[in-house]
């Protein structure tokens, strides 16, 4: 997924005993995005907990993605990933979120290459991996798969993949069989071999 210069999108301002406690959260974020292996566990622990337990968890997620995406080490789309896959609900909202606000840019003949695709790669493989329920995942996912920029579908058929099971099998054979875009179907191919097809 390529990095552009365009800014992410903006998804909330933080109430204000949140908005104090922000500096010390993104210099921890920033610490684990940075750090060696071998401390990542502890520190992406520690960060979760923090958002756990903070009164707006949704607006804290909303910052490792745009921490994770645009300000990170070399392995920092992996480490938000894994952060943001603890999570359930909150996760999902912040998903919807993006989507609302991305779906204008889903004309699918925009070129690839915007910061949105990134966001959508990190929170579609999130939202794979998470412990939303099922249904919702599959939902959320298919969105993406269906409407999305090539770029988003590209990410949707990773992230179906990574969720693996008969309905995302069958969604990467209608992917394989229908997009347009051969990275798309690379894509689809790929996850379907990885789970054994």
């Amino acid at each position: 997924m390529a990095i552009s210069q365009a800014p992410v999108p903006d998804f909330a301002e933080p109430p204000v005993d949140v908005a104090r406690q922000l500096p010390e959260f993104r210099e921890r974020l920033e610490q684990l995005l940075h750090a060696p292996v071998n401390r990542q566990a502890v520190l992406r622990r520690d960060l979760a907990a923090s958002i756990q337990s903070s009164p707006v968890p949704v607006f804290l997620l909303h910052e490792v993605v745009r921490q994770g995406c645009l300000r990170g080490g070399p392995h920092s789309f992996d480490i938000a990933i894994d952060l943001l896959s603890g999570f359930d609900a909150p996760l999902l909202e912040v998903f919807r979120s993006f989507v609302s606000k991305d779906k204008p840019r889903w004309d699918r003949h925009l070129t690839a290459g915007h910061i949105n695709d990134d966001v959508g790669y990190v929170l579609l493989r999130s939202l794979a991996r998470s412990k939303v329920p099922l249904p919702a995942k599959l939902d959320a996912i298919k969105d993406c798969l269906h409407l999305g920029t090539s770029s988003l579908r590209e990410a949707a058929a990773i992230a179906l993949g990574d969720l693996g099971g008969d309905d995302a099998k069958n969604l990467l054979r209608q992917v394989i069989a229908n997009d347009a875009d051969s990275l798309v179907r690379d894509s689809a191919k790929e996850a379907l071999d990885d789970l054994g097809e």
